[in-house]
């Protein structure tokens, strides 16, 4: 059984990451993550020390629900082209998702749009190696011999579909029109029609580049 010390680091920790999620760092204040966790400031500076730390913490929480769900979905032994099928669709579903596992993407979303203080330390922790993979992966698709521009521009133009996804779902609970939300909650229905769809235009575009035929997935 968890401690009741435990039990409050949690409880501000999951209340940190849904406002940060809602909010994003600059407008997620102390007061709100007091109120949210039902803990005082006091509880928060002993846990966590102040706001950049407890960020960071956020981060390294969520990024580990990612990895656990990532295992799932990608094999680093598939061929190249399978493994950007399972990163697309591990990209999807963490979109999709409702919840905890729901707050990375937007609070991503939210640090690219206004990075806050610790943002060169965020890249070099998660994002660096993980663009280094992603540009890899493309080479092994097209070949290794197209220049630096190209194999950039190609997961530009993968990423920001899925990036999009991020923008669709953050406008959800806006001021719409209903028609429209409708239509956009019928969007994320079928997370595996979404994935093979993007998958579909991205392979594509990456044969046209390369020049292969090679087999789907």
């Amino acid at each position: 059984m968890k401690r009741k010390s435990e039990l409050t680091k949690e409880r501000i920790l999951l209340a940190a990451a849904e406002l940060f999620a809602e909010h994003g760092y600059h407008g997620t204040t102390h007061q709100m993550m007091c109120t949210q966790a039902n803990v005082n400031i006091a509880a928060i500076n002993y846990h966590f020390g102040n706001k950049e730390s407890l960020y960071l913490k956020v981060w390294e929480y969520l990024v580990d629900i990612g990895m656990q769900n990532y295992r799932d979905f990608i094999n680093d032994d598939d061929k190249p082209e399978a493994r950007l099928y399972s990163f697309i669709k591990w990209r999807v579903r963490a979109v999709t998702a409702t919840g905890i596992k729901a707050c990375l993407s937007q609070i991503m979303r939210r640090e690219m749009n206004k990075p806050s203080p610790v943002f060169e330390q965020l890249q070099e922790l998660y994002l660096n190696e993980k663009r280094k993979w992603f540009f890899s992966l493309i080479r092994d698709i097209v070949g290794h011999d197209l220049d630096a521009r190209t194999i950039t521009m190609a997961a530009f133009c993968i990423h920001s579909p899925l990036i999009h996804l991020v923008e669709m779902k953050s406008i959800m609970n806006t001021t719409l029109e209903e028609s429209i939300k409708v239509q956009l909650a019928n969007f994320w229905e079928d997370p595996e029609a979404l994935a093979e769809s993007i998958y579909t235009f991205a392979i594509a575009g990456l044969r046209e580049i390369s020049g292969s035929n090679g087999d789907q997935k």
